[in-house]
């Protein structure tokens, strides 16, 4: 489902929105607001109060960065100058994880116990398994960096590249067998006891009883971004439509916090190239 808020409400209304089975047409325009803080402690997320605009790379105004509090690169800093958000959060439960994207495509990460199945699907994981319960976030790093450096694993996968991947056929079995091998790499490098998970599969979740069409028409470069048909599924942050005989993609990364118009039908796609934009100092 896609997260959307209304901003117009008082206060703002968010609410989810089926994807699979509906037709649409989804358009952005540039301009974008803050998506709202989370909360550590309760583990949820809560619209910006605020209802700001925000520029740059940001996601968030400044007031719902702070009441965040959250900074990814915790391990690089002196633990007392984080949020005591983020202090009491760093000290609970985590696991390490392995997702696997494609047969040859696979990244280490970390999240908290609590989030395991919603950072996968976050990402956009095709199959995925834990290989670690830790104690806390910084034994979970500790692990995650030998992993990257051990097995020579990526601790992050760009969109672009999970979508390419997306237009390639998926052989389940093939990505099964490659992280059942690094798992077993991996504990054994870190001394850690087999835990007997299953590897877990997420294409129901986000594709229900559909299938991926290869080759998918990537429209993210899309100049204003649109996209329309019917609804296929949402890999992570990847929205897959189908527009007659041909399956459609586009990564809302891109359009994070940008305002959306939806309509209720399916308009014509008009894949055209974004112009280049340049400044002058």
């Amino acid at each position: 489902m896609l997260q959307l808020d209304d901003i117009s409400a008082t206060p703002t209304r968010r609410y989810f929105r089926p994807v699979r089975g509906k037709p649409c047409t989804f358009s952005w325009r540039a301009t974008r607001y803050c998506t709202g803080y989370r909360d550590l402690d309760t583990r949820t997320s809560v619209p910006c109060p605020h209802k700001a605009e925000v520029t740059g790379k940001s996601d968030l105004c400044w007031s719902c960065d702070q009441r965040t509090g959250f900074n990814p690169s915790f391990y690089n800093v002196e633990r007392l100058s984080l949020s005591p958000q983020q202090q009491r959060y760093n000290m609970s439960k985590h696991v390490v994880y392995l997702a696997g994207f494609s047969p040859d495509t696979a990244k280490v990460g970390i999240t908290s116990e609590g989030r395991t199945l919603g950072r996968l699907r976050e990402q956009g994981a095709r199959r995925a398994v834990v290989v670690a319960h830790t104690s806390d976030a910084y034994e979970a790093r500790a692990h995650e960096e030998a992993i990257h450096q051990w097995l020579y694993l990526p601790e992050t996968i760009r969109s672009a590249r999970k979508l390419a991947l997306l237009s390639e056929r998926f052989d389940l079995a093939a990505v099964s067998g490659l992280l059942e091998t690094l798992r077993e790499r991996a504990q054994r490098e870190l001394e850690l006891p087999p835990l007997g998970q299953p590897i877990l599969c997420f294409n129901a979740d986000y594709l229900g009883d559909n299938v991926i069409e290869p080759p998918l028409v990537d429209l993210t470069e899309v100049s204003p971004p649109m996209i329309s048909g019917v609804g296929v599924g949402l890999v992570g942050d990847i929205l897959i439509m189908r527009e007659s005989d041909r399956q459609l993609a586009l990564s809302l990364k891109t359009v994070i916090g940008c305002a959306v118009e939806i309509l209720e039908h399916v308009r014509p796609n008009v894949a055209r190239p974004a112009q280049q934009m340049g400044f002058s100092f």
